[in-house]
């Protein structure tokens, strides 16, 4: 079955999408995007750690949980597949997967996990603002 659109009505539809698009400022037009590199500096900093820990092959306490943070962030900011996560930070899938876990479990069970999460959210999300901003400029 064939679809068929009523040209006016999309056609005017798209005028008044351009004709509201000048009332909102340039900086919300578009998405912001969170990258696997602005979470790891983000994290990172929140957890005072060097930025190489998170894709090194170690298992000291000190950076399991900001490396777990920074992969569960990944996959839900920046939208990265289990197979993605794996090269950025340079583990196994099941690797991933126990990390994907643990957070999901940790956010139910434990406030100051739920409380980290969302203040790196946070600051996600304005490291992404003001690298747009930058790029424009």
């Amino acid at each position: 079955m064939k679809r068929t659109y009523n040209t006016t009505k999309l056609a005017d539809l798209l005028k008044e999408i351009d004709r509201l698009r000048k009332f909102v400022p340039p900086e919300h037009r578009f998405p912001l995007i969170v990258t696997p590199e602005i979470v790891q500096k983000v994290v990172s900093e929140y957890f005072n750690i060097e930025k190489k820990f998170m894709s090194e092959y170690t298992n000291e306490p000190q950076f399991v949980e900001p490396r777990q943070i920074a992969i569960y962030l990944c996959h839900t900011m920046a939208n990265l597949n289990k197979s993605e996560l794996g090269r950025v930070f340079k583990r196994n899938h099941a690797s991933i997967i126990n990390s994907l876990s643990r957070v999901a479990m940790n956010l139910v069970d434990d406030s100051r996990t739920a409380k980290q999460i969302e203040e790196i959210g946070a600051k996600c999300l304005d490291a992404a603002h003001k690298a747009r901003l930058s790029k424009k400029s």
